[in-house]
This record gives structure tokens, sequence and C-alpha cells, in this order.
């Protein structure tokens, strides 16, 4: 019996190239990237997104279609919430100035003679 060896089959053809993309010059890539920028803050579910817009819009690569989705699915932005009221009134009250070698006017003294101001007069020790 001899030896009939069959041909290796041929490689599989290479995928094709990718088509490069069409060159630009410098100012038509300036007009294109501006347009790309001003399409994706100009889009309507931009509106209450303001910052999400403008991050993906500096996105380099980002498409308006893209874009578009991604601020479809973000929440709006709200109001800002209520101010608190505790610490409204908290921000009226002046804080002491404490540590070593605080430069605070008040004394010892003092400090006492004002919690002391709380307590009925008949409560009230003098303090030296």
């Amino acid at each position: 019996m001899a030896d009939n060896p069959t041909p290796a089959p041929p490689p599989p053809a290479a995928a094709p190239l990718p088509i490069p993309p069409t060159v630009m010059l410098p100012e038509e890539a300036r007009q294109a990237e501006r347009q790309r920028i001003q399409s994706i803050l100009e889009l309507p579910e931009a509106q209450g997104r303001a910052d999400l817009a403008r991050t993906l819009a500096f996105e380099p690569g980002m498409t308006p279609e893209g874009a578009k989705r991604i601020l479809a699915a973000a929440p709006a932005a709200t109001a800002a919430p209520p101010a608190n009221p505790l610490e409204r009134e908290m921000a009226k009250i002046k804080n002491p100035v404490v540590g070593m070698g605080s430069d605070s006017p008040d004394s010892s003294a003092d400090e006492a003679q004002r919690i002391l101001a709380f307590l009925p007069a008949h409560q009230r020790v003098k303090v030296a």
C-alpha cells in the first residue's frame, strides 16, 4: 500500500481589513467634534441632566445616539432639598472657641455665670 498523503486544506481566507476612516483635515475634524458636542448638549434628554450631558459630550468617541440612551436612562436632577431647620438655627448660635491657649476673653467665672443664669434665682450660688 502506498502512502498517498492528502494535500492539506488551504488556510481559511483572512478577514477583510477594516475600511480606514476617512481622513479629515484638522479644521474639518474640529468642526465635526464641535457639532458632535453641540448635538449631545442640545438633546431633549439633557434637560435636567446638564452635568451628565457635559460629561458625555466631552467623552471622546461618545456618539449622540449613545449619549441619548444614557441620558434617557438617568434620573433628572431634582431641586435642592429644603434647608434643615435645626442646621439653620444652629448656624445662628455663636460657638465658643475651645482648645489649649484659646484667645477667648471668656473666663471660667464668666462661663459659670452664664451656666448659673439658667437656674432660678433662689438656687443660684455666688461664684467668685
